[in-house]
């Protein structure tokens, strides 16, 4: 699609006036050590009176905090994807793996602390307690709803059931506790939590009008936000999930199924991610879903221009995503493509804000200063990859101390040597190409509740210097100021 003068007019105003605002030169292009925020009088005292850090990511999904992981196989799995979102980010699950197993990490992020488990683990009253607590181990686990044969339950075996028996040949029936509450699949959370405080209860099996088994109720899922504030939750006090896919040559049939299957599994948005955003590959596959899928938000990239931003929200997508070679093991840079970071996303950020859509700034940031000027710039969400690599919550294996004595993990990047041989061994792809991404060491420095918990007392900080309680004040008031490379130096602590 073609923009007529008029509207390339409107466009080049608006990226004008957005530069104008934010106190940066739309030339020369920048990056974010390139940028300083200014300071300025206000009125706020003292840094606790800010603690609302949350924004829009796309559509009506909402996060505590501007944070969403990397879609990469070394930064998030479904572990990391939950642990995040119990900080209040979001976690993207790479398509660089086998459809199965994005499946899979769904179905476990979904599952993990839960309030309400649609699928409960179930077993029958004739299994031996040997063979319930395999099926627990496997599934992480420490109890299992008893069924009978017409799927009606009428036990739970708790580990307070099992914990101290030695005779593991002895069925389930005999240790199983029988005196259980049900509730309503009808019933609403809030009663569910009026049945729990009354009954001293940690578990309430969830059931049809026939009385079958429909689902599981959980007090620690029910009351989490209780110990986790920021936690992301939907309606049924789950993790939210998404689903991602690659574009490929073109769309086929298999990309059809695994993108119907991921809607099926009722993700809260699709993240349709191609290294070059602007392209007719990735504009088949979003034209195709909001075709088939008009309700399904779409979020997808990568750009870094405002004209492939303004392609993208023709074809439909909601959130675009920003960023080509800023990344810590990204080498698309070496071949002369892609625009500094600051400036991409402010460019394509103008653009997004004339539409009503979004930007999610991908990559480049180190400091906390980074993520924030990326925000001022426009951007409603920054994903990370370093960043999340530092944590012992990384999906990438801990590798042994190196020479320093320092614990390590293996960054590979999505299109590097080491993550396509991965491919092709799992058989995703058949052959390697020029690597476009390098594998680097990243040291380990500690979880990643603190790390999160450090970078928003630096938010803080950053933001009680502007004036700003939230990221719609930061947006609106902030301004950035062009500083020279001994500028920047000039801030680094040698």
């Amino acid at each position: 699609m073609g923009m007529t003068d008029e509207l390339a007019a409107r466009d080049k105003q608006a990226i004008d006036e957005h530069f104008h605002k934010i106190g940066l030169p739309r030339e020369p292009a920048l990056t974010f050590k390139d940028a300083a925020i200014k300071p300025r009088y206000n009125e706020i005292r003292i840094r606790s009176e800010i603690w609302d850090f949350s924004t829009t990511l796309i559509g009506d999904v909402a996060i505590n905090i501007p944070l969403i992981s990397a879609n990469m196989t070394s930064v998030t799995d479904a572990k990391f994807a939950a642990a995040l979102e119990r900080e209040g980010g979001f976690g993207c699950f790479p398509q660089a793996v086998l459809s199965c197993v994005q499946d899979q990490m769904i179905d476990d992020t979904r599952r993990n602390n839960a309030a309400r488990i649609d699928d409960p683990l179930k077993i029958t009253p004739y299994a031996t307690i040997a063979e319930a607590k395999k099926l627990m181990e496997t599934k992480q686990v420490w109890s299992l709803i008893v069924v009978d044969a017409d799927k009606r339950p009428i036990g739970i075996l708790s580990s307070r059931d099992w914990r101290y028996e030695t005779d593991l040949t002895q069925k389930v029936s005999a240790l199983m506790t029988t005196n259980i509450i049900k509730c309503r699949d009808t019933d609403s959370v809030e009663a569910v939590k009026v049945i729990m405080r009354r009954n001293k209860i940690e578990k309430i099996p969830i059931v049809d009008e026939a009385g079958k088994l429909v689902g599981l109720y959980t007090a620690h899922g029910l009351f989490y936000k209780m110990h986790h504030t920021r936690a992301l939750r939907d309606e049924h006090g789950r993790f939210p999930v998404m689903g991602t896919v690659g574009v490929g040559e073109r769309l086929n049939t298999e990309l059809m199924e695994q993108v119907n299957r991921l809607a099926k599994k009722g993700i809260q948005f699709l993240l349709i991610d191609a290294a070059k955003g602007g392209s007719d590959n990735l504009k088949e596959v979003v034209l195709w879903v909001k075709k088939e899928l008009p309700n399904l938000p779409i979020m997808a990239g990568n750009v870094c221009t405002p004209e492939e931003t303004k392609l993208l929200i023709e074809w439909g997508v909601d959130t675009i995503k920003v960023g080509q070679g800023p990344g810590y093991v990204c080498r698309t840079r070496e071949i002369g493509i892609g625009i500094p970071q600051l400036t991409a996303v402010a460019e394509c950020s103008a653009i997004a804000n004339l539409y009503d859509k979004l930007v999610v700034a991908d990559g480049g940031m180190d400091t906390p200063g980074d993520f924030m000027k990326a925000i001022i710039a426009g951007a409603t969400a920054c994903m990370a990859g370093k960043f999340f690599m530092s944590t012992y919550e990384a999906a990438a294996p801990l590798e042994p101390p190196d020479d320093d004595g320092l614990p390590f993990k293996l960054y590979k990047g999505s299109a590097s040597f080491d993550a396509q041989m991965e491919r092709i061994q799992d058989g995703s792809l058949d052959h390697p190409r020029r690597p476009e991404g390098r594998t680097r060491k990243v040291i380990v420095t500690g979880s990643l509740k603190d790390k999160i918990y450090d970078l928003l007392e630096a938010f803080k900080s950053g933001m009680s210097y502007v004036g700003a309680r939230n990221w719609e004040e930061m947006r609106e008031i902030a301004v950035m100021r062009w500083q020279t490379p001994a500028g920047s130096f000039e801030g680094l602590k040698r």
